[in-house]
């Protein structure tokens, strides 16, 4: 079984770089030593670049520097013939050095312990320069290297720049006030005796910042490289971006087009299903030759088929620019389900199959689109009639659990699916190859838009299916569209779901029924117009025409009407603004409203904001246009069957 989680998308997620063996100027690292370094790093450092290059130069400096400095005291101690404090406290303010990069690990006050490091550089340079030479002691140099270690350390910003100035000025004015209260500096050891020891003590000092700036300097190096990448990767994607806004524009273009174009393809499609099914009915007699009627009725065929692919072609569309919008209602599923298997029962007949309806009793109601529901239904039964030869079975079953929801089910016992093309019958366009392709080849977007609206209910698609012995397609709605039993379903929507039978022939049906109800038929499409009003005549109802909204008026002025049929687009005065004028003047009047554009939910909306009782989407089928007049009128003027009967005899 494969489940097809619409909610979910597949995620590419990057590995998170590895540190442990990172480039400094093009050089790597030892391995142990960038492995101690990102030890000692906190995790917060090692996220920023910059400061991950800084935290390295800190602890690199504090790991080695110390070294310089034991070798400089060892020197002073071999010439200092009586050490004390001033040869052990430097000494020990060196080896504090050591405890700065776990103290950095255990606590992450990086600023704050980079500024105690120069402060204590400062200390030592200071103390022993004050016991070991005074101004003329070899010790000063060391002094140069406190800003560029600040720089290092503390980088470009001004203020941390003029604190570590302002420590360093104070700490010369200790120096300088020591020795002007104290007169002279202590010798531990004559001037003379130093000159060796300073020559060594420059060359670590050199030594040590040389060090550091190379390292410092192949990090910029590095920096560098990085950034020219960075910029390059920036073009890259503003190009890319320009690319992308190119062709969401292109697609915007598409989708508007398709959605203009809708309206003119529907009503043209709309005369031609309507034309050829009073053809099929010969409503004006016989056709003479028998291939005449089976011509008819395979033009009608084809335009419903023509108009299926549209509206599969508009779904995917608004799907992909994210248009669809749901209407929610609260739906009776066991009688959407019964009315949308009735409605079914012709193809299942004219295929040859046995179709069964498993529901309980107890089946609660889902907040959902009935339309969309509705929708999903036919196209799961579309694909298990197209796909079962004739003799099989089809079982359609629902099932609900307050904890996983609610669950219908479409059987078949058809040629069933391999296990490896069950994820791909799922993309739009992609049609698993089959010997058995009965009639109509499809376009192959049956079961992406069902993936899709179960997308926007939250719910999932779940195939299951053995080759040769049948595919279960269940479709699943979380538990919280579950309605509790107490809670009415919504009428909205309840004349889409009325199976009207149409009369065969016009001998049953006269033209105009004495005692018929009146409909005014308002529609600016010179084939329509006519088309929709003999629908209604051949179903026993009066036609009283219109061209647009301003005629409809005259026509309400001149005679009696019951109902109006209205399309929503139409030059001079449009449905909407007859709707609206109607409800004030005539609120007692009922209105069927029709449209064939795309934007169907938002001009739903409108329809029944300015009470319309039923709405209907061309191409309109007789079907469909008798179905919601009888469901509007209801029992207060229903076409006079025994009139009828007797006039066409």
């Amino acid at each position: 079984m494969v489940q097809i989680d619409p909610s979910s998308a597949a995620t590419d997620r990057g590995r998170p770089i590895d540190g442990s063996a990172s480039v400094a100027g093009g050089r790597r690292l030892p391995l142990a030593l960038a492995r101690l370094l990102d030890w000692l790093t906190p995790g917060a450092m090692q996220l920023d670049v910059e400061a991950r290059r800084r935290a390295r130069m800190f602890l690199i400096s504090h790991l080695f520097g110390p070294f310089f400095g034991l070798t400089i005291m060892a020197f002073l101690y071999a010439l200092d013939p009586a050490p004390g404090p001033a040869l052990w406290v430097p000494t020990a303010a060196i080896v504090l050095f050591w405890g700065f990069p776990p103290l950095l690990r255990l606590t992450g006050r990086f600023t704050l312990l980079a500024l105690l490091s120069v402060q204590n550089l400062a200390f030592i340079v200071l103390f022993v320069s004050y016991h070991y030479g005074g101004v003329s002691s070899p010790f000063l140099p060391w002094l140069v290297a406190m800003p560029l270690l600040a720089f290092f350390y503390l980088g470009e910003e001004p203020r941390l720049q003029r604190v570590v100035l302002g420590a360093l000025a104070a700490d010369l004015g200790i120096f300088y006030l020591a020795y002007r209260l104290v007169g002279d500096f202590p010798t531990h050891v004559p001037l003379e005796a130093l000159s060796t020891i300073g020559v060594f003590s420059t060359f670590c000092a050199g030594a040590y910042v040389t060090a550091m700036a190379v390292y410092y300097a192949r990090v910029v190096a590095s920096r560098s490289e990085l950034e020219r990448e960075v910029r390059s990767h920036k073009a890259t994607a503003a190009a890319l971006r320009d690319v992308k806004e190119a062709a969401e524009a292109a697609n915007r273009t598409k989708t508007d087009f398709l959605a203009t174009m809708s309206h003119e393809l529907r009503t043209p499609l709309n005369a031609v299903i309507g034309f050829s099914e009073l053809m099929v009915g010969e409503l004006h007699g016989p056709l003479g030759h028998e291939s005449y009627r089976s011509y008819a009725k395979d033009v009608c065929d084809s335009g419903k088929h023509l108009l299926e692919i549209i509206n599969d072609i508009l779904d995917i569309t608004k799907a992909e620019s994210g248009t669809i919008e749901l209407a929610e209602d609260v739906v009776d599923c066991r009688d959407l389900l019964i009315a949308t298997c009735r409605l079914f029962r012709p193809r299942i007949d004219k295929a040859g199959l046995t179709l069964t309806l498993v529901l309980p009793d107890d089946l609660p109601r889902l907040r959902a689109d009935s339309r969309k529901l509705k929708q999903i239904v036919l196209n799961l039964l579309t694909n298990a009639v197209k796909f079962t030869p004739p003799g099989g079975q089809v079982e359609v079953s629902a099932s609900a659990e307050p904890a996983s929801g609610l669950t219908i089910a479409v059987r078949d016992t058809g040629i069933g699916i391999a296990k490896a093309d069950l994820p791909r019958v799922v993309q739009p366009f992609v049609q698993v190859d089959s010997s058995l392709s009965r009639r109509h080849e499809g376009t192959g977007l049956g079961l992406p838009l069902v993936v899709i609206m179960l997308r926007q209910h939250g719910g999932t698609l779940q195939l299951e299916s053995e080759l040769g012995k049948g595919t279960t397609a269940r479709a699943i709605f979380p538990q919280e569209r579950l309605v509790s039993a107490e809670t009415p379903p919504t009428a909205a929507g309840a004349a889409d779901a009325v199976d009207v039978p149409v009369p065969a022939s016009s001998a049953a049906v006269p033209s105009s029924a004495p005692g018929a109800a009146t409909v005014l038929v308002i529609e600016d499409d010179e084939d329509l117009r006519p088309l929709l009003g003999r629908m209604l005549e051949r179903a026993g109802y009066q036609a009283v025409m219109a061209v647009h909204g301003r005629d409809a008026l005259q026509r309400l002025k001149e005679r009696s009407i019951d109902l109006v049929v209205t399309d929503m687009l139409m030059p001079e005065m449009d449905g909407v603004e007859l709707m609206r004028l109607l409800r004030s003047e005539r609120p007692d009047l009922p209105i069927i409203a029709i449209s064939g554009v795309e934007e169907w939910a938002e001009y739903l909306r409108i329809a029944k904001n300015l009470g319309a009782r039923a709405t209907l989407q061309k191409p309109v089928s007789a079907a469909d246009l008798v179905g919601s007049v009888r469901h509007v009128l209801g029992a207060a003027n229903p076409p006079s069957i025994a009139a009828s009967s007797a006039s066409g005899g």
